[in-house]
């Protein structure tokens, strides 16, 4: 359980110790129904508060009790957004499924949305971001963002055989909404990405830790924070997802269409890749990385990618091997 020790959580268990047994149901009806890992922190730490509101658990929580904490939800005395709502009520619906007792249509208090556009680096800023990059693996995970449009949780999750050398394509599995899709691999990422494979010999994930585990996504979004720093980029709210926004706008003003970027982005919904309309213009060409664009003067001829490739097919086989190899030395010692 400790995996779940949020700080309010935390206080929850310490006033509400009845409180475990809903951690316990929750992770129980997580798992039959598939909820993903963060969506259930998020659920359980919305419970939380409900329970330290009212002192009991929610399903003796009624209909008027639970109407009242929506309305005073506040988060830094800020009133709190649309979707603070919906986590709320979400959260609320699935654990009373979960135990089994009438689930309310709780009433969602009235919220003024605010829509606001995505904050996106120009070409210049992203070529600047790239080249202060403190070391060779620092500055391949942001290149592998941008020229791919990935999420955080999809870097971390992208393994060493999720690569298609030979047809140039990176397999994103479980994405947002657990989809996988295709995306393109940049010719212009091959020699950074064989000379990381030779020098950090990573082996399972593209970028793992010292103990062969998923990188840290805190460390990562660090490591993009101190680019931004020494690039001397002033612009606010920059962050590891900016670098996916910058993906999707330098693809518009390169051309792409609409349709193919959102599928380039794994969106569920076209409207939601319709932002982007508002800061570029689109045709319809090929699509392509806008990381060959960033660096056009200094695309690599056919017979130099074909070359690259063999290598890091090359490369990618012996760490995989390698995976096998612990693979089985982990077995024979479970065995014994």
């Amino acid at each position: 359980m400790n995996q779940f020790l949020h700080p309010i959580i935390e206080v929850a268990l310490i006033e509400l110790p009845e409180f475990a047994k809903c951690i316990r149901t929750m992770s129980e009806h997580s798992t039959l129904r598939g909820l993903g890992r963060r969506t259930f922190k998020c659920y359980t730490r919305k419970l939380a508060q409900l329970c330290l509101v009212f002192k009991k658990l929610p399903e003796f929580c009624t209909e008027a009790e639970v109407n009242s904490f929506l309305t005073s939800m506040h988060s830094n005395g800020k009133r709190p957004s649309e979707s603070d709502y919906k986590l709320a009520i979400s959260s609320l619906k699935f654990y009373m499924t979960a135990v089994g007792a009438t689930v309310v249509n709780y009433k969602m208090p009235s919220v003024r949305s605010e829509k606001t556009l995505p904050v996106v680096l120009s070409k210049e800023e992203c070529i600047k971001l790239f080249s202060n990059s403190s070391r060779l693996k620092d500055g391949t995970m942001l290149k592998l963002i941008y020229s791919a449009g990935l999420r955080l949780q999809e870097l971390t999750n992208l393994k060493i055989g999720d690569i298609d050398w030979n047809r140039m394509l990176i397999h994103v599995r479980g994405g947002k909404g657990r989809k996988d899709r295709y995306v393109n691999l940049s010719s212009c990422i091959l020699k950074e990405l064989k000379n990381y494979l030779l020098s950090e010999k990573p082996f399972l994930y593209l970028f793992n830790n010292s103990r062969g585990r998923q990188a840290n996504k805190t460390t990562i979004s660090k490591i993009m924070s101190r680019a931004v720093k020494t690039s001397g980029i002033i612009k606010k709210g920059v962050c590891l997802h900016t670098l996916r926004h910058s993906f999707a706008t330098h693809l518009m003003e390169e051309g792409l269409d609409i349709v193919s970027i959102k599928e380039m982005l794994g969106h569920e919904k076209l409207q939601t890749t319709l932002i982007y309309l508002h800061v570029s213009n689109y045709e319809r060409p090929r699509k392509f990385s806008p990381l060959d664009k960033l660096y056009s003067e200094e695309m690599m001829s056919e017979c130099e990618v074909k070359r690259i490739v063999n290598e890091l097919t090359e490369i990618s086989s012996r760490a995989t091997a390698h995976e096998e190899e612990l693979r089985a030395q982990m077995s024979l010692f479970e065995e014994n």
